[in-house]
């Protein structure tokens, strides 16, 4: 969910993945991504501003887009990570 429009806070974007394991959250200073059962943060990255995190499954692949406010994270580009 695109909460950038809505709030104009530092958080971005948050999601869940496809089966509910993991919370996803998009923000102006990067990326975190949360376990859910036991809630606790899984990973994070200082990367500047990313507009859409979406993780597959319960992987490490992770697709990420930037929100605009730097030139190498532009909203145009889709960059696929892996948390490993």
């Amino acid at each position: 969910m695109n909460v950038h429009d809505k709030t104009g806070g530092p958080v971005l974007f948050v999601n869940f993945n496809q089966d509910s394991t993991c919370l996803s959250v998009g923000t102006r200073t990067g990326y975190k991504i949360y376990n859910c059962d036991p809630f606790g943060r899984f990973y994070s990255k200082p990367d500047g501003g990313i507009g859409i995190v979406e993780m597959l499954f319960c992987t490490s692949l992770v697709a990420l887009v930037g929100a605009g406010e730097q030139p190498a994270l532009s909203p145009r580009r889709l960059q696929i990570t892996n948390t490993k």
